[in-house]
Formats: structure tokens, sequence, C-alpha cells
């Protein structure tokens, strides 16, 4: 082990000399390799919606990809809209107003539904007139009085187009499920092959149009040109709330790119700060700064150039991308400035840094990206892309410090340091003392530590995963308030979407089958009520809604036959007329050959374990309702969410169990044994399971975010552990004692260890001023996961150390003797210590 680890080491510093001999050729093509990358960044773009969560091949997104295609969208744009009184001619008026000017001038809407434009079916005999609810007014007086009662009456209409209490009405904008884009160039022909290409529609018999769904760009033209409508609507007697999933879907694109950069810049501020404060000098902080912007700029090309969106999850990778690799550049450069004193050889120094930090620097970026592809695995598309391009980002920075360093430490102008250069009493002195305490008690701290991890574990069945959109919002953005009020005052904005396939043309125009679907509708609400208020369901559209009203229509409007008729014939004539009447709303409803139908399932906007239970629920009514009869299939933007729950935390057990098995691996293969190497695990666990813990005791409860932490604070933490031990063992082999390889190791590597955590720390911390509070919620939580994962490092792992540790055979001094000095770290002149 000791000959391999020899070997390596020597590897690293031949390669920096060959690096250092040639600096102008290697940064030549390290700049246009930079470069290359750079040129790709502007082809990323933002994808924050439901569907994208999901990988393309998901059976969930696939079953939602092809209900779109069949039906059209099942994400509506809503402006809830209150008064002193709807049913007045001045607030009907200003609503036909807006109504028109949505449908003029807003782009890629399908259809805009409000009262002024409502399904009203009239009949006389054998005549169907199917018109708007307001086409005759303001040309003939009407009875306001009348016009809300029957509005009011209409069951179609009650928490879809008015509130049960009449105080809110509501104008839904249905945008295009999917749209047409020009003709493919040559450069653009495997476009047509991306996750947003509908099925069918690429391949040799494609159309001189490619078509796609929806997407970003158009879901912000949508919003832009709602959102200027507004205010020249707005009143105080004509309020508009504005939200649908959509909207969402916008603010979030919006605020992750405003985040991202933000976030970003500060970090980029607490690097700098940090590296001047620890170097002292300028090339102390431009070279972490060259090496950790080339290290972002690449892994972001990268992901541009494999078509990959940024999304909820990756929006933190700049910032987590800048935190870690510059933990690579301050360990080589901690080195490098303190072998580069006057007289010394400036080549030699550089490879003496390489050769000593090298295998460290590797094994931590090995560490740190196998707790990151442990994501890869992921049911969540945006949890394993998240895994994936930080671990990228991770042997970016890894392969800019080791080859970006040494030409540029060969060109630019150092003066030589000083011995004492980032040396400071003060911090000498703390370290000392850390050492001190944990070698004087390490059973203590060790019973203590065994103690804190058994509480933690304790607790830990008290945690509970709750999602919910809301808790991605802060409470200062209007959406928040605005989608609140509109999803309880209608009763639900999004819906499950269930298909029932009788298979068989004109299946639907059997009585049996459409009395079968008015049963499921009912049994649906009567159990989601017993669920709980928050579960009722209020409103169900079917293909039974169109027919009964028809059916009530053709019978003088009589009340009593708002019913399913009882013969075939009847249904078939009755869907008859309506086509014939020129309406199109059976198009989104059910296919041209009446076997296959969509039941819209209106629900409130839960959490995604509410969604889960109530999708469950669902599926399992329609089921047993059609068992026999027909095939029934959940889908839709809530399901999408639901599917969240059980993906995200079948993922995170199978990442934390991959990222402990593979670092604790590494880490056996640092120690060069298994029983310290396996001990070693204890001081980077118990940070992460009493954070857990913490949350717990506090009745916190875990979102997609915080799950994610263990898996990727597991790859972070180990890193200074294994540092800890790698200098451990080498001061050990000289010394002989314990204790004695513990104060060295503090006083050496210890000080690298307190900058780079803090470096880390205070870039995880800039994400506290993201406008997402669940970027906040990650970097307040990875913050003090590290910070006490550095108290660990400093008194658990030595006292671990102390205790386990076999002292070498042979007495200290047959080992320090020959060892040449300048192979390894020089005596500090000012302690008389080896660093």
């Amino acid at each position: 082990m000791k000959s391999a680890k020899a070997a390596i080491e020597a590897g690293f510093e031949r390669w920096a000399l060959a690096l250092y001999r040639r600096p102008r050729v290697t940064l030549l093509v390290l700049a246009a390799l930079t470069g290359f990358f750079l040129f790709q960044m502007p082809r990323l773009d933002f994808d924050t919606s439901s569907e994208s969560l999901l990988h393309a091949d998901d059976p969930y997104r696939l079953a939602y990809d092809r209900f779109r295609e069949d039906f059209g969208q099942d994400r509506n744009i809503i402006l809830g809209i209150t008064g002193p009184n709807i049913f007045s001619s001045e607030f009907l008026g200003r609503l036909q107003a807006l109504h028109r000017e949505i449908e003029e001038t807003v782009p890629h809407v399908k259809r805009v539904k409000s009262l002024v434009t409502a399904r009203h079916v009239t009949g006389e005999n054998d005549f169907l007139h199917v018109g708007e609810l307001l086409e005759s007014w303001p040309e003939e007086p009407m009875d306001m009085g009348q016009l809300r009662q029957q509005v009011m009456e209409n069951p179609f209409y009650r928490n879809f187009l008015i509130s049960e209490d009449g105080d809110l009405t509501a104008i839904v904008i249905e945008t295009d499920a999917v749209i047409a884009s020009a003709p493919a160039s040559n450069d653009e022909v495997l476009a047509g092959f991306s996750d947003d290409a509908p099925a069918g529609k690429t391949g040799s018999g494609a159309s001189d149009t490619e078509e796609r769904f929806i997407g970003a760009p158009e879901i912000r033209e949508i919003v832009d040109a709602v959102t200027r409508l507004i205010p020249r609507y707005q009143a105080p007697d004509f309020q508009i709330r504005f939200s649908g999933s959509p909207v969402v879907v916008d603010l979030f694109n919006r605020a992750v790119a405003t985040d991202m950069t933000r976030c970003a810049l500060y970090t980029l501020v607490v690097i700098t700060l940090a590296m001047g404060l620890l170097f002292r000098r300028v090339s102390g902080v431009c070279l972490p700064l060259i090496v950790v912007t080339a290290s972002v700029i690449s892994a972001l090309g990268i992901m541009a150039m494999a078509g990959v969106k940024i999304k909820i999850m990756t929006a933190i990778l700049p910032v987590f991308i800048l935190c870690v690799g510059v933990a690579d550049s301050v360990h080589v450069l901690t080195i490098f400035f303190r072998e580069y004193r006057p007289g010394a050889s400036r080549a030699e120094a550089v490879a003496h840094a390489m050769g000593h930090s090298g295998l460290p620097v590797l094994l931590t970026s090995l560490t740190t990206a196998a707790g990151l592809l442990s994501f890869s695995f992921a049911e969540i598309s945006a949890i394993g892309e998240m895994g994936i391009f930080s671990a990228v980002g991770v042997f970016m920075a890894l392969f800019y410090t080791i080859c970006l360093l040494p030409p540029l430490l060969a060109l630019l102008p150092l003066r030589p340091g000083r011995a004492s250069a980032g040396h400071s009493r003060a911090m000498d002195r703390v370290l000392s003392g850390l050492a001190r305490f944990a070698t004087t008690h390490p059973k203590k701290i060790v019973a203590g530590g065994v103690f804190l991890m058994i509480l933690s574990l304790a607790l830990l069945p008290r945690l509970r995963y709750v999602d919910h959109v809301l808790n991605y919002f802060s409470d200062r953005m209007q959406v928040k308030h605005d989608m609140v009020y509109i999803d309880r005052e209608l009763r639900g904005i999004i819906s499950f979407e269930v298909i029932v396939d009788t298979n068989r043309e004109n299946g639907l125009h059997e009585p049996d089958q459409l009395r079968r679907i008015d049963d499921a509708a009912r049994q649906v609400k009567a159990e989601s009520a017993a669920m709980g208020p928050e579960f009722a369901v209020a409103k169900i559209f079917s293909l039974t809604d169109v027919v009964k009203e028809i059916n009530q229509a053709l019978h003088n409007d009589d009340p009593a036959f708002y019913t399913i008729p009882e013969e075939r014939r009847l249904v078939a004539q009755e869907l008859l007329l309506f086509e014939n009447s020129g309406s199109d709303e059976l198009e989104p409803v059910v296919d041209t050959t009446f076997s296959k139908t969509r039941v819209s399932i209106k629900v409130p906007w839960l959490d995604s374990v509410g969604l889960y239970r109530l999708s469950e629920q669902i599926r399992r009514v329609f089921e047993i309702t059609f068992a026999g009869h027909a095939d029934t299939s959940l889908t839709g933007m809530s399901l999408i969410l639901a599917r969240t729950l059980p993906a995200t935390l079948s993922s995170m057990e199978q990442s934390y169990l991959l990222a402990a098995v593979v670092i604790s691996v590494l880490m056996v293969l640092l120690a060069g044994d298994i029983r310290i190497g396996l001990l070693a695990m204890f001081p980077n666990l118990l940070p992460i399971l009493a954070v857990m813990g913490a949350l717990a005791a506090a009745n916190i409860h875990l979102d997609m975010t915080v799950l994610m932490i263990g898996s990727i604070a597991i790859g972070l933490v180990v890193d200074d552990t294994m540092h800890f031990i790698h200098h451990f063992r080498r001061h050990l082999d000289r010394v002989g004692d314990p204790a004695a390889a513990v104060r060295l190791t503090l006083l050496g590597a210890g000080r690298a260890l307190l900058i780079t955590t803090l470096v880390l720390a205070g870039g995880f911390l800039a994400l506290t001023a993201a406008t997402m509070p669940h970027m906040v919620r990650f970097g307040l939580l990875l913050t003090l996961v590290l910070v006490l994962a550095l108290a660990a490092d400093f008194i658990l792992a030595p006292a671990l150390m102390v205790l386990t540790a076999k002292k070498p055979p042979v007495p200290h001094y047959e080992i320090i003797t020959p060892v040449p000095v300048q192979k390894d770290e020089p005596p500090d002149r000012k302690t008389g210590t080896h660093d």
C-alpha cells in the first residue's frame, strides 16, 4: 500500500513538472477547451414543469404525453376575478372586454372560457342549439337576477366558472398542447428525437413542419401577454388574481435563472474574500477563481451539449461546483506557497505541492463524485441530473486543478513567501487546544458521539415527507397568495385525468358505460370527502355532463331530465345533434370514434403525499367500477406530482446506501486499514444523522431538496476526513505516537481543512440570497452539516485514531532519520514542527 501511494505521489510530481515546463502550450489548449464549453452555454434552457421531474421514458410521463396528444392540455391559466356584484352590467361588460382581448392578443391559446362564452344548451323538439351564455348580451336587455339564478343552478358552471358563493368568477385560458415549429435544418435533424417531441411526429414520415409539446418559451409568451393585460382592467370593483400551473412553471423558470446568477456571484465574492484572508496575495485569490470558473463553464457547457435543461434541483449547480472545486486549489496552493520561499526552486515547489496533495485531492474528488453519482439512478430525472452534472463539475475542478495550476504558477510573476506566510499563532493555539482535548479525553468523546448517534436514530422515524409547490414560493410572492385564494374559492385548480377506453367503436354510446362514469364520479366525491375536507373533490368533468345537458335541453329544460337516457340509440342521437350544432366542446373530451374518453377530476392543490393518497383512491374506484367493462388509466399533471413521492423515497434509499458503500471502500483504501477506514465513517455519518434528528425533533418536514442533502453531504464531509487520515498516517509513521501525530496533523492539514470548510459553508450560505425558499433551506442545512462535520473531524476523528491506531513496530527515530526533508514537508521555522 505504501509503495503504491509513493508511486502515485511521484506520478503527480512528474505530471506537474511536465506541464510546468510547457506552460504556454498547455494554457493554449486549456483556454481553447474552456472557450468551446463557453460557446455551448447559450443553448442552456430552463424547464421546471412537473413532467420534467420524470425521465423521458418513465411510464407515467409517456402516458401523460399520449394523453396530451389525444385530448390536449390539462393545465390552464386561471384569472380569478372578484367585485361587489359579479352579476351587474358594468362588471360583465368589463369581463367580456377582457375575455375578447385575451382571445385576440394572447398567443398559443386554444380556447378561453368564462361566463361570457360559457356553454349554454337549449332545445326544442328535435332541434338543439349550443351557444354562449351571454351571446345576445348586451344587444338585448337581460334580467340580472334571472341570470344569476341560471348560473348558480347550472352544475357545469359551479366551481369552474363561478365559486359556490357567487363571489368569484373565473376566466380559464386553455393553452395549446402541441405547437408547430419551423422545418428542421440539417443541424437540427436530431432535435426531433428530443424529450419534448410528441410520439409519431418525427422520422421519415414527418411533415414539412415539426411538432412538439408547448415549452418554457411559449409559456413565457403567454404569461407575459396576460400580465400586460391585467393592469389595464384591474380596478377596485374588478380585482384580478392570477394563477394556474403555467403561471407557476413560468415563475419557477424566472426565479431559477435569477437565483443561479445571483447566488453564483455571491459565492464568488465569498471565495475571493476567503482566499485573500488565507493567502494574502493576489495570485492566491486569482488562481482558485480561474480554476473554479473554468470548472463551472465546462460543466454547464457539457450540460448544454447533452440537451439537459436547468430544473429546480439543478439550479444550485454553479454554487455547488464553485464551493467544492475551490477546495482542490486550496490544498495544492497551501503547500506551494509554504514551499516557495526565498532561495527555493519554484519548479520543485510546484512538484512537491502536487505530489503531496494530488492523491488526497484525487480521492476526495472520487468520494464527492461517488456521493453525487449515487443520484444518477434516481427515478426523478431532476435528481439524477443534479448528481451527474455535479459530479461532472467535481471532475472538471480536479482536471483544471492539476492541469491549470502548474503552467499558471510557471508564468505568473510570483514572489517567494515568508516562512510564516499563511500561518496564524491564534489559529495554531486553537488547533493545538483541539488536539490536546481530543487526545486527552478520547473515550468520553467517542461515548458522547455514540450517544448522539443513538439519539438521532431514535428520532428519525418521526420525520415526515411533505413536498408542496407552495413551499417553493416565498410568502412575499403575490402569486402564492393568489394561488391559495383561487384554489380555495374554486375548490381546486389542478386535476387528475382518468382515461376510460371501451376498446370498441361507439362504445361510449352505451348508457351502461356512461352510468359507470357517473357512479365512479359520485364515489370519488364521497370517498375523497371522507378522507378529510382538504381532500374533498368538488368538480368532475366528463362526457356524461354533456349528455345530461343535452337530454335536459331536449325536454324543455326540465331538471328532472338531467339524466343519462336509457337507450343506446338516444345517446347516439343526442351526441350527433350536439356535434352538428357546430360546437367543438366534445373535441377535448372524447376521441373521434367514441371509444375513449377522459374524466377530469378537479382537486385541491395538495402536497405530493396528499396527491399520492388521493390518486390511489381514484385509481381504485375506477378500476373496480369498470372491471370487465372497460380499461381505465390515471394520468395528468397531478399524477406526475403524486409520482414524486414514491420515486423520491425509493431513489434516496438507493442513493444513501450506494454512497455509503462506495465511500466506505474508498476510505478503507486510503487508510490502508479496514478497521480504521470503517471507523472513520463514524464522524462522517454522525453530522448528517444529527441534523436529520434535529429536523425530526423540531417537526420540520422533509421535501425533495432536503432529502438530497444526505448523499451530497456525505460526499463532501468525507473529504476532510480523508485529508485528516492521509496526513495522520504519514505523521504516525514518522513519530510513532498517535497523540503527537494528531497534533501535527491539525497544525498542518488542519489549517487547510478549516479554511476549505469555511469557504464551503460561506459559499452555500450564499444560497440564502435566493428568492426560492427551497434553495435557502438547502444552503442553511448543508452549511450546518459541514460545520458539524468539521467539528467531528477536529474532535471525534482524532479521538478515534488515538484509541484505534496501532503504533509502528519500530522506534520513530529509525523512520525519521532517512527521510529527506526536501521530499516532504520541511520543518516550520516558527513552530519547529512538520506540517
